[in-house]
């Protein structure tokens, strides 16, 4: 729900372990130029249920197939915002819209380009419209506003503030749970036993760079279990050629002593 900007500044100073959630912290943003004013962390959480939206299986799998990235910046590299806008602009040009199989429909008599229509705000655009309208139950506008960093104006900033329990409820909804019954509060895949020597060990081969940050500890725990716990899925999903199938991980599946602590999710 953040803009594309920010989410391209993210460092790993930035990430923290909420409880059942991943928090990000976003301190200089659009409408907080200054950098003192955003400390509260925006509470991110799993989605089990689908894993095809989950935010932990994404993360999970970007950070084990980039093992070098950890150090400071979440995505090294410059013009990461250009570089992912125009890798979704590809996919949606392929895409098929309004039965039309070279990605264009027509909108006002106007035949136009998916890609010049849609782009990284449209992501945005959708959570903050899906959290807020997609049900009678939807979190607070002011919740929303909050997360999505938009301001409230001087007198209402002064009025109302963030609250842990109004950010956390809007990322549960975003996150795509079922908010009408008791998934909503679903939690997500964990290690019975999550300080076992071997789960510490394949913590430190999977994530050997940001396992030395030790306020991420948590984080990669929650990381690591959600890829375990989706390991089916991932089988069935992934071409047997994605750079996932060459981590230590899910190489060691043909020796089932190696791992078995790990499927005790």
């Amino acid at each position: 729900m953040c803009r594309s900007k920010s989410t391209e500044t993210i460092t790993f100073d930035h990430i923290s372990p909420e409880n059942d959630a991943i928090g990000f912290t976003f301190h200089k943003t659009k409408t907080a130029q200054e950098g003192t004013k955003n400390k509260d962390p925006k509470h991110c959480f799993a989605n089990p249920i689908n894993p095809s939206i989950c935010l932990f299986l994404a993360f999970a799998i970007y950070l084990a197939c980039n093992r070098e990235v950890g150090s400071k910046d979440l995505y090294p590299g410059s013009k990461q915002k250009d570089r992912f806008g125009k890798s979704l602009g590809r996919l949606l040009a392929a895409v098929q819209v309004d039965g039309r199989e070279d990605g264009t429909h027509l909108n006002g008599g106007n035949k136009l380009k998916v890609k010049n229509e849609l782009g990284t705000h449209s992501i945005r655009k959708g959570a903050a419209t899906f959290v807020s309208s997609g049900s009678t139950g939807e979190p607070s506008i002011v919740s929303v506003c909050l997360r999505c960093g938009w301001s409230l104006g001087n007198v209402m900033e002064r009025y109302f503030r963030y609250e842990a329990a109004g950010d956390q409820y809007t990322g549960r909804v975003v996150a795509g749970l079922p908010i009408n019954c008791a998934n909503l509060a679903i939690l997500p895949p964990h290690f019975e036993n999550g300080d076992d020597s071997t789960v510490l060990n394949i913590l430190k081969v999977m994530f050997p760079i940001a396992n030395q940050h030790s306020h991420l500890h948590g984080v990669l725990h929650l990381l690591l279990s959600s890829l375990v716990f989706h390991y089916d899925f991932l089988v069935d999903l992934l071409p047997s050629n994605h750079p996932l199938f060459s981590t230590t991980l899910l190489t060691q599946q043909s020796d089932p002593n190696s791992t078995e602590i790990l499927f005790q999710v």
